[in-house]
């Protein structure tokens, strides 16, 4: 209160005197707290200013949207990114909130995926959450390069490893749930089996119509020609409507490459095809392994074993 009666009479140097000595005696209060933010991020001390915030904010997580907007101002200047980016990846109690806040905000998505890659590197990674939260934000804003590329920065080591036109492509990891990932689920009349290894992705089918069948990855291919390569194995396997690898456009669905599964018993077969990505209307792709059946009828029934080693995509010369 005091510091406050300073400001007002135009005693500075008072008034921080006053606010500082209110904030030793106790750092939770908060008029001197919010005070000391605002005088240190004027004067460009920006990590004394989150330091400032940080204890208000954790004090009271109400208390977060009096301090969002100059935190997101303050992340927009070099020196304030870095201050940021550092606090952040102490993972604070409030950085929830400043996530989905710089996600929400018309920030350059450069900007979004610089803070994304740097926290990847810490040791507090951005959690799958944050990642889809950002992807999603991206996609909607019609950015689809941009969200690839935040998805590609925020890789852990072991991700990068396995990191390509698709991702995971010989299923090597368990899917970890992020967009550009490989989704799976098991449902009526096949079974999905992909633990992580170098086992492949294994489908048992149950004797049963298998129509729709949850494995697929989107990925993002720049207008070009490519190949498509299934490496696949059976074990007794019947599939009267055929099951197939296809790579689609997401926006419109058009089919750009298919791949058909062989019925039987083989190993390893590996199997190409050639396709181009149209130059416009087609940033994003689908890839997945699908059945032909289009009605559920009992008469065409899926039964036996295909294991999908390896699904690639690569560039090719015109």
């Amino acid at each position: 209160m005091l510091g406050a009666l300073a400001d007002r009479a135009g005693e500075t140097a008072t008034a921080d005197r006053l606010y500082q000595s209110a904030w030793r005696l106790a750092k939770t209060e908060p008029l001197a707290g919010a005070e000391l933010f605002q005088r240190a991020a004027r004067a460009g001390d920006y990590s004394s200013a989150i330091k400032y915030a940080d204890v208000q904010m954790r004090r009271w997580p109400a208390r977060f949207p009096e301090f969002e907007k100059a935190l997101l101002d303050l992340f927009h200047t070099h020196a304030g990114f870095d201050a940021m980016v550092r606090k952040l990846g102490e993972a604070p109690t409030w950085r929830d909130d400043f996530m989905r806040a710089l996600i929400a905000s018309p920030n350059d998505s450069a900007l979004v995926e610089k803070a994304f890659a740097n926290l990847a590197d810490g040791d507090h990674p951005p959690s799958v959450d944050e990642i889809n939260l950002a992807v999603d934000r991206l996609l909607a804003r019609g950015e689809a390069a941009a969200a690839h590329r935040l998805f590609v920065a925020t890789l852990s080591a072991d991700e990068r490893k396995v990191a390509g036109q698709i991702f995971n492509f010989a299923f090597a990891l368990p899917s970890s749930g992020k967009r550009f990932d490989w989704r799976m689920q098991s449902g009526r009349g096949v079974e999905i089996i992909a633990p992580g290894g170098a086992e492949g992705a294994l489908l048992h089918f149950l004797d049963r119509p298998a129509r729709d069948i949850a494995f697929a990855q989107t990925i993002a291919l720049a207008p070009g020609v490519y190949g498509l390569t299934a490496t696949l194995s059976a074990r007794d396997f019947t599939a009267p409507d055929g099951m197939f690898v296809s790579l689609t456009c997401v926006v419109g669905g058009k089919e750009l490459a298919r791949i058909k599964a062989p019925e039987g018993d083989f190993d390893l077969r590996r199997i190409g095809v050639k396709f181009a990505t149209p130059d416009e209307g087609c940033p994003l792709q689908s890839v997945a392994v699908q059945s032909g059946l289009t009605v559920e009828a009992w008469n065409r029934r899926y039964s036996g074993y295909l294991r999908v080693a390896s699904i690639q995509v690569e560039g090719l010369s015109q």
